[in-house]
């Protein structure tokens, strides 16, 4: 097929693992809320990026209807 990306038969590349698994995003967010300290603090406590966890965060916010700038996620609308 003229333009196409992939040659015939080749098969579409992998989508890159997630660094972070589901479990600790959860655990994160939690202590995050439980803990009132800094994003930045628990973090570091954790040893994943401060900026990672804000975004967790921020969508766990969205997912309780805190905020009103993020879409909920597919889980959290049902």
């Amino acid at each position: 097929m003229p333009g196409a990306v992939l040659a015939e038969g080749d098969a579409p590349a992998m989508a890159r693992p997630r660094k972070y698994s589901d479990e600790l995003r959860e655990r994160a967010v939690r202590f995050y809320f439980e803990s009132n300290r800094p994003i930045a603090h628990v973090a570091q406590d954790l040893g994943i990026h401060k900026e990672a966890l804000r975004q967790w965060v921020r969508q766990a916010e969205a997912d309780r209807g805190v905020r009103r700038d993020l879409l909920k996620t597919t889980s959290a609308r049902s």
